[in-house]
């Protein structure tokens, strides 16, 4: 009896293991693991390519947006170096232009200034009020198109005939 192998307790030799439990069930739960455990991993794969494009078009519209800016402002600051140079050119500096995908929009307008104290009005107002011929209206808009469709933002800015020029 010295070559006798160790004999298994009888739910053993059935196929169960020492508590009763099936040991084929327990094959198969381990793939059905790994199949939700790749279906959560591609979600998240999924769900974080997804944040990555948003973020890309966040930062391109933002680029954009910030590129319009940039060009209104230096369409005041011409303005004002215009203004400062000689007040008829300045009076007759307002255009369109298209520069790369953005027109830029430069147009002067009228100030009203209120009889009684100076201050400037709107046109509308319901007090006596003047044109002011020294200081006008400089407004500026920048459109561009996006995926959004078109977009603009504006800039405006009073400037006076300070050297009357």
């Amino acid at each position: 009896m010295l070559n006798a192998k160790p004999r298994l307790p009888p739910a053993c030799r059935q196929g169960r293991d020492r508590q009763g439990y099936t040991l084929y069930a327990q094959r198969g739960f381990g793939l059905l693991e790994i199949i939700i455990a790749m279906a959560i991993i591609s979600g998240s794969l999924f769900a974080l390519a997804e944040v990555s494009a948003l973020a890309v078009r966040l930062t391109e519209t933002a680029f954009r947006e910030q590129q319009a800016l940039f060009l209104a402002e230096e369409s005041i600051e011409n303005a004002r170096l215009t203004r400062d140079t000689n007040w008829t050119t300045f009076l007759a500096s307002a255009g369109t232009e298209t520069i790369d995908n953005f027109t830029r929009t430069t147009t002067l307008e009228d100030v009203w200034r209120r009889n009684s104290d100076d201050d400037i009005v709107p046109a509308s107002s319901p007090d006596p009020k003047t044109i002011d011929p020294n200081t006008k209206k400089v407004l500026v808009t920048i459109s561009w198109e996006d995926r959004r469709g078109t977009m603009s933002t504006s800039l405006s800015a009073y400037l006076t005939n300070l050297f009357e020029s």
